[in-house]
């Protein structure tokens, strides 16, 4: 086991939870106490999510450094049909896998080393050709039967302070979001 610890110089932003797939729809999640049927707001929808696929969508930017100059922007995808319980299953191949993040900036957390055996015990959806957030998008790659989006850009990317939105397709239903998570401010 290492640790794992928060770090001002890097950003790295990891949207799970708001990439659940569902049955034939993509339900957007309420807030509690709201069920969105029978309201007037026209968006009465009533699938609900299969609980089975997950996607682990991770975007890193590292500022320059003495290890890298120029910085750089990675935006790597994993869709599977469970995520084993990792919160970073995209990070499981290559650094670490972690079942809880640092709370805060200076803290720190027990972590696992990376397992390429885990590779083997996924069933990877095929979300298309690319998928993208925001502005970066990421190709898809096949090793075997294991399927992952991947693309490292020089430099660190302005994120902006705006949302950014989710774009994916194949297994599931074709997703355009514009809102699916906000940046971290600097």
């Amino acid at each position: 086991m290492r640790r794992f610890g928060a770090a001002g110089a890097c950003w790295v932003l990891i949207v799970g939870a708001a990439v659940t797939a569902c049955d034939g729809a993509n339900v957007v999640p309420k807030p509690i106490g709201h069920t969105g049927i029978g309201d007037d707001d026209d968006d009465d929808d009533t699938t609900f999510p299969s609980g089975d696929d997950e996607g682990s969508v991770i975007l890193t930017v590292q500022q320059p450094s003495s290890l890298d100059p120029a910085g750089s922007t990675t935006l790597t995808a994993l869709f599977v049909e469970s995520d084993r319980g990792w919160l970073n299953l995209v990070d499981c191949f290559t650094s670490f896998c972690a079942t809880q993040l640092p709370a805060a900036v200076g803290d720190s957390v027990l972590v696992q080393p990376t397992d390429e055996t885990l590779k083997d015990e996924l069933l990877t959806r095929d979300m298309g050709n690319r998928i993208a957030l925001g502005d970066l998008a990421a190709k898809k790659q096949e090793d075997g039967s294991f399927l992952f989006y991947s693309t490292v850009e020089p430099g660190p990317a302005d994120l902006g302070n705006a949302p950014m939105g989710l774009t994916l397709g194949g297994a599931w239903a074709d997703y355009r979001g514009t809102d699916d998570i906000q940046p971290p401010s600097p």
